[in-house]
């Protein structure tokens, strides 16, 4: 069981992965220049009638973080994760079912990958909401709305898909895409509920060469003549 505890959220949060299973391979301190990710690391797990796979392949020696991994969160109910939505949103649901993939993968301090939330089902207001105050009820009626018009309707699904990418020092992530693909979800064509499987160390970038003295002190690009 790995547990989330939060003391001091109004409703306290709670949460937890349960029946969970680690099996980590190959964890060696010996080099293995064959292999530029040796190890492995495979993670299963139980989340709220939900499911959660995390498979991971890693090289521990290098001094930058080298590895890529896949995961994939499918299903969790979300009406049990409601004291965790009130704490941090500032709403709870009547029903829907929440999903997550991702793929990243990183070298030589770059890394390139995306994350997918997709909710399903999803109904904000329900009996719950009876007691609560009008502003609240007024704010609970504002998201069921704009997740009204998000929802591709012949999926009953909200999704986007959102990129990621940057240096372990610099990170980027690109909201416009990310708005995007809401609205082409939406409106155009459902994202697909599952991993692209776009995203090996191979797509990660290679690193900027370093900058020219004359690059460094005026800017702009490449300082050499065309052919």
């Amino acid at each position: 069981k790995i547990q989330y505890i939060d003391p001091t959220s109004k409703p306290l949060v709670d949460i937890s992965m349960v029946n969970t299973h680690v099996l980590a391979t190959n964890l060696t301190n010996v080099a293995d220049s064959t292999q530029l990710l040796p190890s492995t690391i495979n993670l299963t797990s139980d989340v709220y009638e939900g499911t959660f796979t995390f498979n991971m392949k890693i090289n521990l020696l290098l001094k930058d973080p080298t590895f890529e991994f896949k995961a994939e969160l499918k299903n969790t109910n979300l009406v049990k994760l409601n004291p965790f939505l009130l704490a941090y949103a500032g709403i709870d649901i009547n029903k829907g079912n929440f999903s997550l993939y991702s793929e990243v993968a990183a070298k030589n301090g770059n890394y390139k990958g995306y994350v997918k939330p997709i909710i399903k089902d999803l109904k904000v207001l329900g009996p719950q909401d009876t007691n609560k105050s009008f502003l609240h009820k007024v704010y609970e009626v504002a998201v069921a709305g704009a997740a009204f018009v998000l929802t591709n309707h012949a999926k009953d699904q909200i999704a986007t898909k959102i990129p990621l990418d940057g240096t372990f020092k610099k990170s980027y992530v690109d909201t416009w895409s990310a708005i995007f693909d809401v609205l082409r979800n939406a409106f155009v064509q459902a994202l697909f509920p599952s991993l692209d499987h776009d995203i090996t160390i191979n797509s990660v970038p290679k690193p900027a060469p370093p900058k020219t003295l004359w690059q460094k002190i005026f800017g702009g690009g490449d300082t050499t003549k065309k052919k």
